[in-house]
């Protein structure tokens, strides 16, 4: 879109000024880092220590065990697929769509833009009570699968795959199917896609997490940070 505005310079010079700004924004948002001596730390160290008993997590620890691949292996097909989408998407809707400049960067901004808002709603529903009268209306209709989404991850993992898999099918859109690729349906299928990349990366990570501490791992940054960087 800004490319068909200002030509090839206008999105880099649009994205550096915000990027500047931003920049700018967090040197007044972020609170300054208080200095701690080593006394008054040990105590905060010790009483996290007894709260994270357990053993220390390390790849090969991941490696070994089937139950902790299993969420990374869904992770890893879900990036795959992303990777193979925004590699191949933009001369699919020019050759096979007849999308113009503009309508290729509204796709990507949708698809980034769904998986942006869809994210933390996915960490939201992961996270939330099964038994609560908060927001519970939204689960009228459904309340078996409302309390499966607040209980279980893995539900959030196979939404995600049903949509990202419904979305390779309408982008094409496959033979089968006597359907015309467009812009507009393409719109949907990223939609689709980026929904379903988000509830997959939410719950790779919070099922790996949580089946790292049922055996045994210890409940610390340490845990935190190989599960997530795995994943990310």
């Amino acid at each position: 879109m800004l490319y068909s505005l200002g030509g090839f310079g206008m999105p880099f010079y649009v994205v550096g000024l915000v990027t500047t700004l931003v920049a700018l924004t967090l040197l007044f948002l972020v609170p300054k880092n208080t200095e701690v001596s080593d006394e008054e730390a040990r105590p905060i160290i010790d009483k996290e220590e007894v709260k994270t008993e357990g053993k220390s997590l390390s790849l090969i620890d991941v490696v070994k065990r089937p139950l902790l691949m299993v969420p990374f292996l869904d992770a890893l097909t879900c990036f795959t697929a992303d990777g193979m989408v925004e590699a191949m998407l933009e001369p699919h809707l020019k050759n096979e769509a007849h999308a113009s400049q503009g309508q290729v960067a509204v796709t990507f901004l949708i698809l980034g833009s769904t998986y942006a808002f869809a994210f933390p709603l996915a960490g939201f529903v992961s996270r939330f009570p099964s038994h609560t009268g908060t927001l519970s209306f939204l689960f009228n209709f459904f309340p078996k699968l409302g309390d499966r989404l607040r209980e279980h991850a893995v539900v959030l993992s196979i939404v995600g795959n049903l949509l990202v898999s419904l979305s390779m099918v309408f982008i094409g859109p496959l033979p089968i199917f006597a359907l015309q690729p467009t812009p507009q349906l393409i719109y949907g299928s990223v939609a689709m896609a980026g929904t379903g990349y988000s509830l997959i990366g939410v719950s790779s990570f919070t099922r790996g997490f949580h089946t790292a501490i049922s055996m045994g791992f210890a409940d610390n940054m340490r845990t935190n940070l190989i599960v997530s960087g795995m994943i990310v």
